[in-house]
């Protein structure tokens, strides 16, 4: 069972419009508990393995 891509939207940063991409788990996973919660152990570990952001720099 695959995640569902949502495909690009934009959110507001700055006065800036930003692309992001959202990924949704399948619909057999919305029905049932123990799946559901199986997609948010991955989802949560794959977050956890992400890179930490760059701290932004100071403009002088």
């Amino acid at each position: 069972m695959r995640a569902v891509r949502l495909g690009a939207t934009s959110g507001p940063r700055a006065g800036q419009s930003v692309a992001m991409s959202y990924w949704r788990m399948p619909d057999a996973a919305l029905d049932d508990p123990d799946l559901a919660a199986a997609w948010a152990r991955k989802a949560l570990a794959a977050a956890l393995a992400a890179p930490a952001p760059k701290p932004k720099s100071k403009k002088r």
